[in-house]
């Protein structure tokens, strides 16, 4: 599954993604596209809060791509 959050600032990135991952059962990923500069901050420190791994992130012409695991 991919989110596809371009042109949204902080939280609503991460919120998408939130509601997508709560339709994944444990272990599934999703990927999360964003433009949002705060994301690489604001993804990391949710994902560690709620225990979900970022198995990838990279960032090519401003789009932010995550790769995120569901606990």
């Amino acid at each position: 599954m991919t989110v596809d959050a371009r042109g949204l600032k902080c939280p609503l990135p991460r919120l998408k993604v939130e509601l997508a991952l709560r339709e994944l059962k444990s272990g599934e990923e999703v990927v999360l596209l964003s433009d949002d500069k705060e994301s690489p901050l604001d993804i990391s420190a949710w994902c560690a809060d709620q225990g979900h791994e970022i198995l990838e992130q990279s960032e090519e012409h401003g789009v932010w791509r995550f790769s995120i695991k569901k606990s």
